[in-house]
């Protein structure tokens, strides 16, 4: 066909390709049909490739502005590495209600002076500085941030909320926001801080100097308040000097921190005695081998005995002493001053003369709260933390020790205690350099509500108070027994049940048949009836008040390895059988329906006292002990015995321990803060 025909019967048969038998016909006549439709079905296809690209190739120019914009938006440059001065990222703190803390430094930060920045629990930076001084610039500032919006929320919802016709603030769902007494609204305080460096000198430059003054001056004024300067550096960075100051002292003194042993002056005279002694046998009386031996042997246990050691458990306690010391200081500081902010480190802060006279010492009749040097904890291997973030020594209830049964004077068998008479409502920890009598005088005693309708015909008192004086001084093993030193006080503070008030309540009344009481076994009946009639005997009568009874039980003595010697008497209850030595009854039911039995172990046999100091010099601070209290009974009508009240002490490490002269003058960290 020529090409005339050949283009004729394409167009003739184009109409028909559905067709299969127009398409073998078409195939048939036409060989190039197949290859003509393949180049036009490859134009189609690249164009619609040079389509796509050009579309994608925008996308993607389109996609990058994005992405610009979005770095740009967040300061994050590509490649960190290329400046390290660029910044890393962007963080709100107001907005994201940051907070802004000194933290550890981790194994990756370069020093361990960091601050770490928090959004609810999360981390979000941590930031690291060279010095310590540039921590703590950083710190204030980032501070000030935060009290200024919290300030500036606050004072917005005052004002937000309505008054009432006589002219009281009412009171939201959840918060209560009240007018500062010294204004119309809350403000931030006008401070400086100035860099103090070793020696107490001031080497700032006359430039900073002056721009320091200049930010002191506003806002001051100088006519209604003074000035009161803490060093940051003396609070902060000189504890461990403040130790090694107090080694060169003892050294200074001839005292180190080393193990020794020493020959005092009244002991030689004894030591030659025994050498004398063992010469004039040896010499006289021609000994065996044997015996010669023995003789040795004892006279060297003789003259072991008249040393004393000094050194490591005295300055261990030492140093334990300066630790409570330098916290308590510290924190009395702190009450004085505000926030700092960025430039030096010495802290100036002006406050009312009103002001400073709390962070002295109190008036004469200033009581502190007790329970206020411990907190209740519900596990044991918790450690306790006030609002300040100061550790303090937890305690919790424990009603479980043994004692004995109904039918002990037959079975000589002991039981877990029917519950408490008393309720633990407060715990006491102090560091003391004398034993404090009469506890319960020199404190606020918890609050008691009973409502009665009869009047009390009953003896035992509302609230119970035992204190017990562990030493804390080495005793002597030739110097004699001293009735009084360094201690460990321990004072547990009770609270009469309601229970126990009822029994009272019905054994006391007049048409009160003991026969009638049913369950003796298993009430306490019989132990109240005892208890009300030491209350109110004892303190005529040394044989009742000798049948007070103390129980000490270390929860964990054999999981942090304390000597089976010390176990073996772990749980055995210690008779206080020496009124006016070791026990000391304190009557105050007529001002303040109280009473107080202190123990005092100082006049305990050499060792006992060894084994008390042992512990708290090495195993306080991880031991979980449990302390009960009871009186012995010692007839059918007594029986069973009820621990009168317990407590169980968690890891009551001295270091974390209150001094009592701070206790007592107010200085001291309070738990409830």
């Amino acid at each position: 066909l020529d090409n005339a025909e050949e283009e004729s019967l394409l167009s003739a048969d184009h109409d028909h390709i559905d067709s299969k038998d127009s398409t073998d016909t078409i195939n048939s006549k036409n060989p190039n049909w197949l290859a003509v439709n393949m180049e036009k079905a490859k134009a189609s296809v690249e164009k619609n490739i040079e389509k796509a690209k050009a579309n994608m190739e925008k996308n993607m120019e389109k996609a990058k502005a994005n992405m610009d914009k979005f770095v740009s938006d967040m300061a994050l440059p590509f490649s960190i590495e290329d400046d390290p001065n660029t910044p890393r990222g962007v963080l709100d703190i107001v907005k994201e209600s940051a907070t802004v803390g000194a933290a550890m430094g981790h194994s990756g930060s370069p020093t361990p002076y960091c601050l770490s920045i928090k959004v609810g629990s999360e981390t979000k930076w941590k930031l690291c500085f060279d010095t310590h001084e540039l921590q703590m610039q950083w710190l204030a500032a980032l501070t000030d941030i935060i009290v200024k919006s919290s300030v500036e929320g606050y004072n917005n919802n005052i004002d937000n909320l309505t008054k009432s016709e006589d002219n009281n603030w009412t009171e939201g769902s959840s918060t209560f926001n009240i007018r500062p007494t010294t204004g119309e609204s809350w403000k931030l305080d006008d401070y400086h801080i100035a860099s103090i460096y070793a020696g107490g000198k001031n080497n700032q430059s006359k430039e900073e100097e002056a721009n320091a003054d200049n930010n002191a001056e506003i806002g001051d004024d100088d006519d209604a308040a003074e000035e009161v300067k803490v060093s940051n550096r003396e609070m902060f960075l000189e504890t461990q000097s403040y130790y090694d100051r107090q080694i060169d002292d003892e050294d200074d003194r001839g005292e180190t921190s080393k193990v020794y042993y020493k020959l005092s002056e009244k002991r030689l005279f004894a030591a030659a005695a025994i050498l004398n002694t063992a010469l004039i046998l040896v010499q006289f009386s021609s000994p065996t081998s044997n015996r010669f031996w023995q003789l040795a042997s004892v006279a060297n246990v003789g003259l072991y005995l008249l040393l004393s050691k000094q050194g490591e458990q005295k300055s261990q306690r030492k140093m334990s002493k300066a630790n409570s010391s330098i916290k308590d200081d510290i924190l009395s500081k702190q009450r004085s001053i505000q926030a700092p902010m960025p430039g030096k480190t010495e802290i100036s802060a002006k406050t009312t003369t009103g002001e400073i006279k709390k962070v002295g010492k109190q008036t004469a009749n200033f009581k502190p709260q007790a329970g206020s040097t411990s907190m209740k904890v519900d596990d044991p291997e918790s450690s306790p933390m006030n609002s300040n973030n100061i550790r303090f020594v937890g305690w919790r209830c424990r009603e479980s020790l043994q004692v004995r049964s109904h039918n002990y004077l037959s079975t000589k068998k002991k039981v877990p205690s029917f519950g408490t008479l008393y309720e633990t409502v407060a715990v006491d920890l102090l560091d003391c350099k004398n034993r404090i009598p009469d506890m319960s005088s020199r404190v606020t005693l918890p609050k008691v509500n009973f409502q009665t309708k009869e009047p009390k015909r009953w003896h035992a008192p509302d609230i119970f108070v035992v204190t017990i004086s562990l030493p804390t001084d080495a005793p002597s093993a030739f110097g004699g027994t001293k009735i009084d030193g360094g201690c460990y006080t321990i004072t547990v503070y009770f609270r009469m049940r309601e229970e126990t008030r009822r029994i009272l309540e019905r054994i006391t009344d007049d048409g009160y048949d003991p026969s009638a009481e049913k369950d003796v076994e298993s009430s306490n009946v019989n132990a109240t009836r005892l208890f009300d009639r030491w209350c109110g005997k004892a303190s005529k009568d040394d044989k009742l008040m000798s049948r007070f009874k103390l129980i000490f039980f270390g929860d964990n003595f054999e999981d942090i390895g304390i000597p089976s010697y010390i176990r073996a008497y772990n749980g055995k209850p210690v008779l206080i059988k020496r009124p006016g030595q070791t026990g000391f009854l304190y009557d105050h039911r007529s001002e303040q329906n109280s009473m107080e039995f202190e123990i005092s172990l100082h006049p305990f046999p050499y060792l006992a006292k060894q084994a008390f100091c042992y512990l708290v010099d090495n195993y306080f601070s991880q031991l979980v002990l449990s302390v009960g209290f009871l009186i012995e009974s010692r007839s059918e009508d007594e029986l069973p015995e009820c621990v009168i009240g317990s407590a169980q002490l968690c890891h009551p490490d001295p270091s974390s321990s209150i001094r009592a002269n701070n206790f007592f003058d107010g200085t001291s960290p309070k738990s409830h803060e």
